[in-house]
């Protein structure tokens, strides 16, 4: 899309802190969109209002990203072309725009054949202790973690002949998702939610491995207000958006630090073996 500006791409597991950056980056004037606290606004209008974060562009880049078949994939390709392309009229801010969703985990490599070098990707690393207990208290994450049967808390599958196919399981190691399967039924949300900050993690370092290192850029979310590590994370964020002095104090003030610090003394002996075994097989988090 040489005629479309340069994309940024922000994702993560769900609660690890991606809205938080999405409504700052918009706060602080550097990219243009509607602030996450407008849900409410966008449910009333029944999907009517065009911002920055619509779910159809979600659900055809994990198309794009997950079919094999080449006439299906060019498709679903030309539909993410135009809809990216309207987003960018939309919402660039001179030669820029963003989009933000944790499911943007899982087809990094679809808004790669799009923009290839002028893409631009964010992931947001957290605790993943801290993560899945958040998860655990969310309102529509803790539902489909209620579910009795780790397929039925998968929310992507694409139809294979007679048969769905989990794009979760896809992306989880197959000795985790053994586990999972074996001993979800005794596993509290936390651990089920644990599961989940596997597969999406893993998610993103496989979809991602196209991008080149000065193109990525990935935020530890605990360590940005820690004495030690401040400012050397501080100063990572800021070259990479290239932050003026203002922007940068504008930007750090909507961070929130929490001092909940939860570790694996909370899980049962089978949370703790599945966090050894998630921490072994996901390549990022370390709690």
């Amino acid at each position: 899309m040489t005629d479309t500006p340069g994309l940024t791409l922000i994702c993560g597991a769900p609660r690890s802190g991606t809205t938080w950056i999405h409504n700052s980056l918009i706060e602080c004037g550097l990219f243009c969109g509607v602030p996450a606290l407008a849900d409410e606004y966008k449910r009333r209008n029944n999907g009517d209002l065009f911002t920055d974060e619509h779910p159809e562009t979600m659900r055809i880049s994990i198309k794009v990203s997950n079919t094999e078949n080449f006439l299906l994939h060019r498709l679903h390709l030309v539909k993410l072309r135009r809809i990216l392309r309207r987003t960018a009229q939309a919402y660039s801010n001179h030669d820029r725009f963003f989009i933000e969703s944790p499911y943007y985990c899982f087809s990094i490599n679809a808004f790669f054949e799009i923009f290839g070098g002028k893409l631009r990707v964010v992931f947001i690393k957290r605790n993943p202790i801290s993560v899945a207990v958040s998860m655990s208290q969310h309102v529509h994450i803790s539902k489909l973690l209620r579910k009795n049967n780790v397929l039925d808390s998968f929310e992507l599958h694409q139809s294979k002949l007679y048969q769905k196919e989990y794009i979760e399981s896809k992306y989880s190691n197959q000795d985790v998702l053994t586990f999972v399967k074996r001993y979800y039924h005794q596993f509290s949300l936390i651990e089920r939610a644990l599961f989940k900050w596997h597969y999406f993690n893993r998610a993103f370092c496989i979809t991602s491995c196209d991008i080149q290192k000065k193109n990525m850029l990935i935020v530890d979310y605990d360590n940005i207000a820690e004495t030690q590590t401040s400012s050397s994370m501080q100063n990572e964020i800021c070259n990479f958006f290239n932050f003026s002095a203002s922007t940068r104090i504008s930007f750090l003030r909507t961070y929130k630090y929490s001092r909940n610090r939860f570790d694996r003394s909370i899980l049962s002996d089978k949370g703790k073996d599945l966090l050894d075994l998630v921490l072994q097989t996901t390549f990022l988090g370390d709690p």
